[in-house]
């Protein structure tokens, strides 16, 4: 393959397609080549699946949010612990109150659209929004994850 194809190539994975094909990069380079061309071509190159730990005031907005996030497929999946028992520094004093928590199973580059609409239907004027890094372990889970959300460009 000469310099002027790749240059002419649209993409990288244009290019990763055309050395595969030429055989022109070790075969060891096969299948890591092979696994970013269908990363590429499903939208998720350079993506991650990350999980949100969000607390809320009750079950009634953990749906709420919830389903606001499915509509919109900013995320796969909300798993909802319905009652947990919070203690906290409020305003200077120590608070409790029952509380529900969120687990927002979504995309990494989803983080910041999930969190507008979390905001939009939360009650709390701080609430806890953060980020749990995770690693698939079962890949056919990530898939399924990616698949199930919107795809960003």
């Amino acid at each position: 393959m000469h310099e002027d194809d790749i240059e002419r190539a649209s993409s990288r994975a244009d290019i990763l397609a055309q050395l595969l094909r030429k055989e022109v990069i070790p075969t060891v380079v096969y299948i890591e080549a092979k696994n970013e061309i269908l990363q590429m071509a499903e939208g998720t190159m350079g993506d991650k699946m990350v999980f949100l730990y969000v607390t809320t005031s009750s079950i009634e907005e953990a749906k709420k949010i919830a389903s606001a996030l499915l509509e919109k497929r900013l995320c796969a999946c909300v798993n909802i612990y319905p009652q947990v028992q919070s203690l906290y520094w409020w305003k200077g004093k120590i608070e409790s109150s029952e509380e529900a928590i969120m687990i927002v199973k979504t995309r990494e580059t989803l983080i910041s659209e999930v969190e507008k609409v979390i905001l939009e239907n939360h009650s709390y004027t701080c609430p806890c929004i953060v980020k749990l890094l995770v690693e698939p372990v079962f890949k056919p889970f990530e898939q399924w994850l990616f698949e199930e959300t919107k795809q960003t460009f």
